[in-house]
């Protein structure tokens, strides 16, 4: 009996630290759902180096940016209601600004996620 709990064992670690493995590989991810007022503005920041991959919905048009931690706007998506795209970022602290420029509120998802 005991010798099972042990095989149970060593399977359940190696699962664990086989799944500590993968997700080291996969980098960085964060999303939301927002709701974002006339005027408002929404900050995301993620950190390079490498592949971000950004995607913004929102139900009302919304002005999206990619800037960097010293100012410099990497792409300027405009005003829009839909980004999806993968960019090569350098290293550093990379921020999205989605802004409101209407009168009306509404409803932004937004996810970044950086890979090497």
């Amino acid at each position: 009996m005991k010798w099972k709990l042990g095989i149970l064992l060593v399977v359940v670690l190696g699962l664990m630290s086989s799944g500590c493995v993968f997700h080291g590989f996969s980098g960085h991810s964060i999303s939301l759902s927002e709701t974002i007022g006339a005027g408002g503005k929404i900050t995301l920041s993620t950190e390079g180096p490498g592949i971000l991959e950004m995607e913004v919905v929102s139900d009302i048009p919304v002005h999206v940016k990619l800037v960097s931690e010293g100012g410099e706007v990497l792409r300027d998506f405009g005003i829009t209601q839909n980004v999806s795209t993968r960019l090569r970022v350098s290293s550093g602290r990379w921020y999205l600004v989605i802004s409101n420029p209407g009168n009306e509120t509404g409803t932004v998802s937004a996810r970044l996620s950086v890979s090497s």
